[in-house]
């Protein structure tokens, strides 16, 4: 991370603490105690749902290219990927996992256009969803009154990364500023070289049965994450219907994954409050939420997946050491 990433990473932590000076924090730890443990564990169960389901994508991926790449080693690099991404602006750390498949017949440069790939497809679905769960807050909620200036943008946004994954060669004047952004610093100056490779990988991907089991994994996997929530506010005596969720959860996401916060601190708050508040929902609650989401799925996930990564001896030095 540079100099300005780490400043932008503060903003989050800011925002945190701003919510928490605005709500009742007795009010806050009251809802997390009234969980029941049933509600926990079922939430605990769509943590290891999700590992499965995108670590299934990202072994589909790199098989293509692979040999002998086992279900349990792409666990492994899915994990350290989680770990590394979540103490990274815009989880540019997930990247770890390029160089995590090195040792299985894959080229660096094919493992990170891989793993560009891969995120892309996050990209695609995220801004699709968004963009359906923003008409329909706009619609029910707020008496059809539509932003269009942010629905064009969020439209705009899955157009740009339809188009990446259908049409890059028309459109590599927009392309390569994407992929420059996505890869790490060290890989800067082989960028047309990094390109071509991309190119060709996004060809392998856009074969159809591939494609297709790309992306109902992709569905399957952002689902359940949508749906982890509606477990833990049921948990909290709260009757939003689980089709409610799955609509308007990638309006959060988005926020969430804006590049000023690490482990989602602070724009996954503001994100559940802002969006909830439509419902009526207490801030009190989604600062509740955030926190079990962090405690009970995305903690587990990056300590286990740097606990992988110090048993590999892996560390985030490798983004700047050459080959």
């Amino acid at each position: 991370m540079n100099v300005s990433t780490k400043h932008l990473s503060v903003l989050g932590l800011l925002l945190f603490i701003l919510v928490l000076s605005r709500i009742d924090i007795d009010a806050t730890i009251q809802s997390i105690l009234d969980i029941p443990p049933t509600y926990i564990f079922a939430c605990l169960l769509t943590v290891a749902a999700e590992v499965i389901l995108r670590s299934a994508r990202w072994k589909l991926l790199v098989d293509q290219y692979a040999r002998d790449y086992t279900v349990g080693q792409s666990i492994h690099t899915l994990l350290m990927g989680v770990a590394f991404g979540a103490v990274t602006p815009a989880r540019i750390g997930d990247i770890i996992k390029a160089f995590d498949v090195r040792d299985h017949g894959v080229e660096l440069k094919r493992a990170v256009s891989i793993e560009v790939v891969d995120r892309l497809l996050d990209m695609f679905y995220l801004f699709l969803s968004a963009f359906v769960g923003y008409i329909f807050l706009m619609m029910v909620y707020l008496g059809g009154q539509v932003n269009g200036i942010l629905v064009a943008l969020i439209a705009c946004a899955f157009i740009l990364f339809s188009l990446v994954l259908f049409h890059s060669s028309r459109i590599s004047f927009i392309l390569t500023p994407i992929h420059r952004f996505l890869v790490p610093d060290r890989f800067k100056g082989q960028s047309t070289q990094l390109f071509t490779v991309f190119q060709d990988t996004l060809g392998r991907v856009r074969q159809p049965g591939l494609f297709i089991r790309l992306i109902l994994l992709t569905g399957a996997w952002w689902t359940v994450l949508f749906i982890r929530p509606f477990i833990l506010v049921k948990g909290m005596g709260l009757d939003i219907s689980p089709l409610v969720f799955i609509l308007v959860m990638p309006v959060v996401a988005v926020i969430e994954v804006l590049p000023i916060s690490l482990l989602g601190i602070g724009t996954r708050d503001v994100g559940l409050i802002a969006v909830f508040s439509l419902l009526s929902v207490p801030a009190e609650l989604m600062i509740a939420l955030s926190l079990m989401m962090l405690f009970l799925s995305i903690l587990p996930q990056v300590f286990l997946g740097y606990f992988i990564a110090y048993m590999k001896g892996v560390s985030l030095n490798v983004f700047t050491k050459d080959e």
